[in-house]
């Protein structure tokens, strides 16, 4: 079967280079499910689909997501009740307040009725419009929420139902159907057991839940366009994934952690074809295209005192704001653990810093791209790409907060289809990360319950040999630490089970052990200091398995 594959030049949709036809993977499915040893979550799925009911499965698993996420958001959210400026539920409802009350040219402007102090919109124009939606349909259900002004810190019953409706919206509307797709890409149209587990995997991840619909944020959004243009360009739709991409960009401008693997895969990918500069040019047209028709409201309607040129510049510098500093509170990347050392806010100018932020970024996925441009890319490698880069934009970039977390987390979550554990381990540390945020507000219930649950279904079965097979698509991309059935290395799973105790060990330090008073944000820095320990670490895994991930090709040669 691989010699037949290797004879055939033709792009998967899935993570590898050649097309798994249906003959070989039945077999493969055949071989697995005889030495497998499934888990609950995998053998439920199966039974499903061994009795025909895909689609009272499917509506199944769609009720599960849809129910999480309303459980999730029966809880408290950022800034509850804690006025004068509330938190990041009230700095979405206050966008929608002023996208529906004053014209486009004020929205990023500060004047008398948008005081930018006070929640000012700092995120690129698809934000606002989607504010602008969702604050007329707020208008129709309850006026008083969106009034301009009078409406600060409103937190009526029935706006709280509205504002978690709309991300729930927004999960059914895009994210839902994005990693949907991105199931297809991955597995094909077969398989549906696997299509739906690695569904479940993914969107019901801690952090995705507990940010969105806890904490309450629309990052899902931005993710959910990530996602939907991961999954067009490995099925070859270049042209559209751009355009979903261009799309993510234009609603959360931390999109751009992802900016380097989306560029250089795509050139080298119209570098390995003919007709190279028509691609090219094809793909220029999309990413020009998507970002006129986005910025090109603030142009038509911009003030009589500023010129198109003003206000895009005024908007890039909202969305820009590099005068907040070099991170936010105690966020688990390398400059709040290397400040809390060296001082480096104090000792170093800021201008300086954001050049070592930029430098240092570089440093880190310098040699992803380099790895996409030295050969022909793959499908695997673009995957690992996007997370080596949103990764080291996390732990090394200017101005980063906890929440960044969520970008490498999207990517790291496509790679359950080649090393489950990976993925399953590092939701859960990303969540530990996040801990104070989400203790801040008053999720620490909703955090006890999603983290140990997850373990359940998404660490501890894949800690077992032959688990992880059963998620895994093509057995001859072995991920590194991996033995050739597919299980584990066992020192990879000692590791992943020392990490966990050492989470377990420090939140029980947290609760009984009382800080010093010269340092009484120790527990943060702990936190902080263990979790970015476990990010460095994952970013030099990745990087190694990206330099020797072979194509099907490299393989074919070598035998």
């Amino acid at each position: 079967i691989r010699l037949k594959f290797a004879s055939q030049n033709v792009d998967h949709i899935s993570f590898s280079d050649m097309a798994l036809t249906h003959t070989s993977s039945t077999l493969v499915q055949q071989s697995m499910s005889a030495g497998a040893e499934a888990s609950l979550l995998q053998r439920g799925l199966q039974f499903l689909e061994e009795n025909d009911e895909k689609r009272s499965g499917a509506l199944l698993v769609w009720l599960l997501l849809v129910l999480a996420r309303w459980i999730v958001g029966l809880h408290s959210y950022s800034g509850e009740h804690t006025p004068p400026m509330f938190g990041d539920y009230e700095a979405q409802r206050h966008w929608m307040e002023i996208t529906i009350n004053l014209p486009v040219s004020d929205w990023y402007f500060n004047t008398t009725s948008n005081d930018l102090l006070y929640w000012g919109l700092d995120y690129p124009p698809l934000t606002a419009y989607v504010s602008y939606l969702f604050g007329r349909a707020a208008h129709i259900t309850e006026p008083a929420m969106v009034e301009l002004t009078s409406s600060r810190g409103y937190e009526s019953a029935t706006s709280k139902v509205f504002m978690r409706t709309s991300v729930l919206l927004c999960d059914v509307a895009l994210f839902i159907p994005a990693i949907y797709a991105m199931s297809r890409a991955i597995y094909g149209n077969e398989q549906w057991s696997r299509r739906m587990a690695f569904m479940l995997l993914v969107l019901l991840q801690p952090a995705i839940l507990l940010i969105d619909h806890g904490h309450f944020q629309y990052n899902n959004v931005c993710l959910g366009f990530t996602a939907l243009g991961v999954a067009l360009i490995l099925q070859g739709h270049e042209f559209l994934g751009s355009i979903c991409y261009c799309l993510a960009l234009n609603f959360k401008q931390m999109a751009l952690y992802y900016a380097p693997a989306f560029g250089v895969f795509l050139l080298a990918r119209c570098l390995y074809r003919k007709m190279c500069i028509f691609h090219l040019l094809k793909l220029a047209v999309a990413v020009i295209a998507t970002f006129v028709l986005m910025w090109f409201p603030l142009c038509v309607y911009s003030s009589p005192k500023e010129t198109c040129v003003s206000t895009v510049a005024q908007v890039v510098h909202r969305i820009f704001p590099f005068g907040r500093g070099l991170f936010e509170d105690k966020v688990a990347n390398f400059w709040c653990i290397a400040d809390f050392v060296l001082k480096i806010r104090r000792h170093v100018t800021p201008a300086l810093q954001m050049r070592l932020c930029t430098v240092m970024t570089f440093i880190g996925f310098s040699p992803s791209i380099i790895d996409l441009l030295r050969r022909k890319p793959t499908n695997l490698r673009f995957v690992l790409s996007l997370a080596i880069c949103s990764l080291s934009f996390f732990l090394f970039s200017f101005q980063v907060h906890e929440k960044t977390i969520l970008l490498p987390l999207l990517p790291i979550s496509f790679l359950f289809a080649h090393n489950a554990l990976l993925s399953g381990w590092f939701s859960v540390l990303s969540t530990f990360s996040m801990y104070f945020l989400l203790k801040k507000d008053g999720l620490i219930l909703p955090y006890i319950v999603l983290q140990l649950a997850y373990v359940g279904v998404a660490v501890a079965p894949f800690l077992t040999s032959g688990t992880s097979r059963y998620l895994h698509v093509q057995q001859h991309e072995l991920a590194p630490g991996y033995k050739q059935d597919g299980s584990a290395h066992p020192l990879v799973r000692a590791y992943v089970m020392i990490s966990m105790v050492g989470i377990v060990v420090i939140h029980a330090a947290q609760v009984w052990v009382t800080p010093p008073a010269r340092y009484p944000h120790i527990h943060d820095y702990v936190f902080a200091a263990y979790s970015c320990g476990h990010f460095l670490l994952v970013l030099a895994y990745l990087t190694y398995w990206q330099w020797a991930a072979e194509t099907q090709s490299e393989k074919t040669k070598k035998e």
